[in-house]
This record gives structure tokens, C-alpha cells and sequence, in this order.
């Protein structure tokens, strides 16, 4: 392992297992190798290594399990799913709901979607627009937009799912940070309709833009929600 970067080692080593999770060298759900392996292969301490994987592990990448060893994080089975789904009904419990696809298409980025999705205008996008509802109640209205490219399986036949975590493990995609900016607003009148409340009542606006393990942008979501006596609780 050549050592002209001056950063920490952890950090290197940090990046190079970034780096092979993200070249598919072990695929969503596989384990890793034996840590005295892996340490040996890079040329550095276990101590070293652990560091790396901790970081790693902070990030939702992998999951280590008592006695079974480290794991690239498997998004139908890990806690993942908190980090993307932060509602909780009046008794703390996860808010799922039943979720219906009121459209889906292949397009063009408009300027402002190029802007966020940090692609060029014009280029091929999937957009789709879902309604989530408990006991019959819609609470809120999503529309994302991802870029086509990196989704190529949605354009040969629609998903079961537009969960960006399913959608993600599907295309390979391994998930790193999300970035997300929370607001109250009047309800707009084009919403309003949707999920049954009164034209500018207080609502819930999210803006959030998921990232996989090198940065690149996979998808925005905006969705506007009325939680009534539920809770927005975000687990990092």
C-alpha cells in the first residue's frame, strides 16, 4: 500500500474500501473479509483497520454483527430503513402506510432538476409521484426525480417499488449520505387536493437529495406531509 497521502491511514484505507464497495468487489448483503485478513492485505494494523470500518459503519454502509463478522449493509434487512423513513404515529411506532404511484415517466431534466441532481439539462430523468396513506388517510404527497443513467433497469419495465433504498440495491447502488432540509409552509393548493387538507394549512415540506458512497446525487424527493398527531424523528 503506498503511503504518499498525508492524510490519517485510517482514512485511506477508509476510501479504499469506500471504493471497492462501490466497483461491486463485494456486493450489497456480502460479508467482508476476516479483519486480520483484510488488515494484512493493505499492509496495515488491525487497530488501523478498525478504525476505517467504524467509520464505515457510522455511515450505514456496512453492519457488523456479534460473532458473525462485517457486512456491506443489506437495505432490506438493516436499520437503514430509519434514516428514510423518520415518521412516527402519536405512540412512537414506524409509520408505513399503504403507498400508491399516481404516475411514473421517463423525461428530460428541466434546469432547476439539472441543478440539484448536479447533471446536465436535458438529460434522461425518471420522475414518479407517490401518495402515502394510513387507514385510508393520505399524510403525504412525494415526487422525485432521478437520474436515468444510473437506473436502467426502471426504464425496461416499471418497479414493484419506488423506494430509492430497493431501487438502489436493485441497480447495485450502494447508499452513502442524505442531505435533507425540513420547513413548515402553507399548504399549496395543488397539494391540498391530494392529501385532503385545507389550502394553506401548516404542513411539513421535505427537500432531500440521497448521495451513494462517492457523493454523486441518485435521487430528489420533495414531499409535503401532514403528520396530525405523529412525529417527525430522524435517526442519523
Amino acid at each position: 500500500m503506498q503511503r504518499i497521502d498525508r492524510r490519517p491511514l485510517y482514512l485511506q484505507v477508509h476510501d479504499i474500501l469506500v471504493d471497492r464497495i462501490a466497483r461491486g468487489h463485494w456486493r450489497l448483503g456480502e460479508p467482508l473479509p476476516a479483519e486480520g485478513s483484510l488488515a494484512d492485505e493493505l499492509d496495515v494494523s488491525v487497530g488501523t483497520l478498525r478504525k476505517a470500518l467504524e467509520l464505515l459503519e457510522a455511515s450505514h454502509i456496512i453492519t457488523r454483527q456479534q460473532g458473525r463478522g462485517t457486512f456491506v449493509a443489506d437495505y432490506a434487512n438493516s436499520s437503514m430503513t430509519l434514516r428514510f423513513n423518520p415518521f412516527r404515529a402519536g405512540d412512537g411506532t414506524m409509520l408505513h402506510g399503504q403507498i400508491e404511484v399516481l404516475e411514473s415517466q421517463s423525461a428530460e431534466a428541466t434546469t432547476h432538476e439539472a441543478a440539484r441532481l448536479n447533471i446536465a439539462v436535458s438529460a434522461p430523468v425518471l420522475r414518479w409521484r407517490t401518495l402515502r396513506q394510513r387507514d385510508d388517510t393520505p399524510y403525504m404527497l412525494e415526487q422525485a426525480v432521478a437520474p436515468a443513467a444510473r437506473f436502467s433497469l426502471f426504464a425496461e419495465s416499471p418497479p414493484d417499488t419506488f423506494e430509492i433504498l430497493s431501487l438502489a440495491q436493485l441497480h447495485g447502488i450502494v447508499v452513502g449520505r442524505l442531505g435533507e432540509r425540513v420547513r413548515a409552509i402553507g399548504c399549496p393548493a395543488d397539494v391540498a387536493d391530494v392529501i385532503r387538507v385545507a389550502c394553506g394549512a401548516p404542513i411539513i415540506e421535505f427537500d432531500r437529495t440521497t448521495h451513494d458512497v462517492n457523493g454523486e446525487i441518485i435521487e430528489w424527493r420533495l414531499a409535503w406531509c401532514d403528520l396530525g398527531d405523529g412525529w417527525y424523528a430522524q435517526e442519523r
